[in-house]
């Protein structure tokens, strides 16, 4: 990996760098301890945003619906690369029951 520098082409997964690991991140997973109120607003297709919460000094993955926390996605590479820049966003590509899976990758015009 690179060393220091500017920007985000200098973090440890090269944020500015579209050749990247980071770029090329698509995890598929279930979304841990969705919410059931949240959960019955989404569909199949929906895209959802994915942010990095910080609270007390704990890092957690959160999937997004609107401004409404879907559940959290646990993944230290995804954590890494959102940390060092990387914006990205989940699909919905199952809903059954309370389990919703989701296929992460960068989002578009990042």
């Amino acid at each position: 990996m690179s060393g220091g520098g500017s920007g985000n082409g200098g973090t440890r997964w090269g944020g500015g760098d579209f050749d990247s690991p980071c770029h090329s991140l698509n995890v598929t997973t279930q979304i841990h301890s969705p919410d059931e109120d949240v959960v019955n607003l989404l569909q199949v297709g929906d895209l959802l945003d994915v942010t990095l919460h910080v609270e007390d000094g704990e890092e957690a993955i959160v999937v997004l619906h609107k401004s409404d926390t879907v559940g959290a996605v646990i993944h230290e590479r995804l954590r890494d690369c959102i940390s060092a820049g990387n914006a990205y966003q989940a699909e919905v590509i199952e809903i059954e029951g309370g389990v919703v899976r989701v296929r992460i990758s960068i989002s578009e015009g990042a």
